[in-house]
């Protein structure tokens, strides 16, 4: 998984105008690169944020995976963990 989140954040890279909103009239680049991971859990899938991916090697983005898998399991994903805007 971790070969897959940093080609994503390669391309989000390379094409910034992916990496972006619209906020009325304006186009807004972002310079974080989150990425949502859906985890299965018996009640369902959630979907925790592996926050600033650029920053992070492989193995730093495989032990956030298994971090943010295990309280998916044991019922422990914070709101802060799950995607939404920082501010």
């Amino acid at each position: 998984m971790s070969f897959f989140i940093k080609a994503v954040v390669d391309a989000l890279q390379a094409v910034p105008a992916i990496n972006s909103r619209i906020e009325g009239d304006d186009l807004v680049l972002s310079s974080a690169y989150d990425i949502g991971v859906a985890v299965g859990t018996e009640r369902g899938l959630i979907v925790p944020v592996l926050r600033d991916c650029e920053k992070l090697s492989f193995a730093g983005i495989e032990a956030k995976l298994v971090h943010y898998a295990a309280k998916a399991r044991e019922g422990k994903v914070s709101l802060e963990d799950l995607p939404g805007e920082e501010f």
